[in-house]
């Protein structure tokens, strides 16, 4: 696992689904649900990560 790609991931993810959430006009259940579930995947990938003592992606660019 990459934990820079992996956090750099999360975050296009999050704004994806906030962006999602936001047009009043559209409903995304199925995609935000698809989203979610990769998010939780990547989250607790990243954590075993840090935890089995992988180093800490924020020092690494992360890309909003």
């Amino acid at each position: 696992m990459d934990p820079v790609a992996n956090l750099n991931r999360q975050v296009w993810i999050a704004n994806r689904i906030q962006t999602m959430r936001d047009i009043p006009d559209r409903d995304y259940p199925d995609m935000i649900d698809d989203l979610a579930d990769e998010l939780a995947e990547l989250c607790l990938s990243l954590h075993s990560w840090r935890r089995g003592g992988g180093f800490d992606p924020y020092m690494v660019k992360v890309t909003p």
